[in-house]
């Protein structure tokens, strides 16, 4: 509902349309070859979202996955768990993660933005695979000092690929930045202060207004 003003926009539908896999110069396009591009695209979605992406232009994880490996690890647990125990919830959130994803994989123009929409409920699904796993830990495990090494070493992990991440994003806006010296001195200022981000915009981003 919050979206529905800009979705029925008639240049955002125009634009929406532009860029579908199915639509080639303005022409719907349906046929074995559109099949084969849309089964390379859903190979290309989970790739660039688990295990790697080449996404030069517009992320700034080349090479690198959309999510960090901490995060994925508690996704494929969260996921066994889901599997392992079905529910209507459950299906729900696997269900909102597919449909995360759908403008990713329609779309000929590859920009992780269009990715957002998974983020949330793959984040859920990993919560989800945290709590089922400690919860067995703590029912298992009976020694207290194994559970807090446990913690621990799951905090460590946590703590640790956050900032490997962390100092990812920043290698690529000081590479962004380092043309501009007015932009990349307030870059560096604000990164400390307020962790904002500022990179220039790709032209003929958005149609005409």
């Amino acid at each position: 509902l919050l979206m529905s003003p800009l979705l029925l926009h008639p240049l955002y539908s125009s634009y929406s349309t532009t860029i579908s896999i199915f639509h080639e110069n303005g022409k719907l396009m349906l046929g074995l070859a559109t099949l084969k591009l849309l089964w390379f695209k859903i190979i290309f979605t989970l790739g660039a979202v688990f295990t790697a992406t080449d996404l030069t232009e517009t992320t700034h994880c080349l090479g690198h996955s959309f999510f960090e490996s901490f995060s994925e690890l508690a996704m494929v647990v969260g996921l066994a768990y889901s599997l392992s125990r079905p529910s209507w919830r459950k299906s729900f959130v696997l269900l909102m993660a597919l449909v995360g994803m759908v403008p990713f994989i329609l779309s000929n123009q590859d920009h992780t933005g269009r990715l957002l929409g998974a983020v949330a409920p793959l984040l859920l699904l990993g919560g989800w695979g945290l709590d089922a796993f400690w919860g067995l830990f703590s029912r298992e495990a009976k020694s207290d000092i194994l559970r807090k090494a446990v913690f621990l070493l799951l905090l460590s992990l946590w703590a640790w690929d956050a900032k490997w991440s962390f100092d990812l994003c920043q290698k690529w806006m000081t590479t962004q930045t380092k043309n501009d010296p007015i932009i990349g001195s307030q870059v560096n200022k604000d990164w400390k202060q307020y962790r904002v981000i500022i990179a220039q915009q790709l032209p003929d981003f958005v149609g005409p207004a």
